[in-house]
């Protein structure tokens, strides 16, 4: 592993950190190059690496469990106690990690580029963002809501515990990249995966629209090809409410949940494929489908419930990109803001050309 860092002390840390996967078991491509400019933190190769080439291997010793981590300083990232639940070797390695995000000033760029912590508790649009993702829970404190944008879940006694991943979790998103699975009893492989004409190592992190991103990892995820619907009703004649959840980071391809009730039926999800534009309507008609109704009165209630609801997500995104508009506008703007304006834009995009089909 290569090194290319403008900062020493990131050099030192990242340093530290191949010294120890490698003496404690873990393995780093000789063509992994690690880099570090200012904040940014990513990785690529410099040799003719292939997607099927080895990169990363992390044993599972190695990897850091953070639920019931607590600081002294959230503002520094200074470990108070981590409960007693990791080893000599794995506070080493949390050690080093905290080094290279103090460095490299990851709490500084957090408040201004992840939503979670640069949106106060009443701003307007984390209010709108609350209500279109109930799913999504807002983290308390800097510290958590940095340390979320690095784990990985590992199933453990039938629990999913989040872990840290050393090296392998500056890995940037891309939907070509390699997908991050955790073996419970071995580790964590990494393959180098990216576009063909991309020298840089990309993750794909789960089926995850561009919102999702936004809120989870603090940046503007343009290349996605689908758009979750928001959390929304809309009122059907014949029908009543029809409302989506958002409940769920299912893949496209995947049926939502349903449930019938009477005047109301609810879906955990609907997913706006660009590439896939026919699905949300051939998903709504299969919905739909279940209901005591003439096949005639079922088509129409599906053609009906595909436009109001892309219609609905539409003007909900048209409303969050006014409000961030005008905060950019007032001159007291952070970059958490002009991405917004761009997930909104991105979002609307791919909704409407999902919904060209009908």
């Amino acid at each position: 592993m290569r090194i290319d860092a403008d900062h020493p002390e990131a050099h030192d840390a990242y340093a530290s950190l191949a010294a120890l996967l490698e003496r404690h078991g873990g393995w780093l491509s000789p063509d992994l190059v690690v880099h570090q400019r200012g904040s940014d933190l990513w990785a690529s190769t410099d040799g003719t690496a292939d997607a099927s080439d080895r990169l990363i291997w992390i044993p599972r010793p190695l990897l850091v469990p953070i639920s019931g981590l607590s600081w002294h300083d959230e503002d520094e990232l200074a470990l108070r106690d981590d409960g007693g639940r990791l080893s000599p070797l794995q506070r080493e390695i949390l050690d080093a990690m905290l080094r290279l995000y103090r460095v490299t000033g990851k709490l500084a760029w957090s408040r201004r580029h992840l939503p979670a912590v640069a949106l106060a508790a009443g701003d307007p649009l984390r209010v709108d963002l609350s209500r279109w993702c109930p799913h999504f829970d807002w983290p308390e404190g800097v510290a958590e809501a940095f340390l979320r944008t690095r784990r990985l879940p590992l199933k453990h006694d039938g629990q999913r515990e989040p872990v840290l991943f050393p090296i392998g979790e500056i890995l940037n998103h891309h939907p070509e990249g390699t997908r991050l699975r955790v073996e419970p009893e071995h580790g964590l492989r990494i393959r180098r995966a990216g576009p063909a004409d991309d020298a840089q190592c990309y993750a794909r992190y789960r089926s995850r629209d561009a919102l999702d991103l936004l809120l989870g990892c603090g940046y503007a995820a343009l290349q996605t090809r689908c758009a979750l619907s928001l959390s929304l009703e809309i009122e059907l004649a014949g029908l009543g409410r029809l409302r989506i959840c958002r409940t769920s980071h299912r893949p496209a391809q995947d049926l939502p949940h349903v449930q019938y009730s009477p005047g109301q039926l609810s879906l955990s999800h609907l997913n706006f494929h660009c590439d896939k534009p026919g699905r949300s309507l051939a998903l709504l008609r299969i919905v739909i489908g279940g209901l005591p109704l003439p096949p005639s009165r079922r088509e129409a209630l599906a053609l009906e419930a595909h436009e109001a609801l892309a219609a609905a997500n539409l003007d909900a995104w048209r409303q969050l990109r006014q409000q961030a508009l005008r905060v950019i506008a007032d001159g007291h703007h952070l970059p958490v803001h002009g991405m917004l304006v761009e997930v909104a834009e991105h979002q609307q995009r791919l909704i409407g050309l999902a919904a060209a089909v009908a």
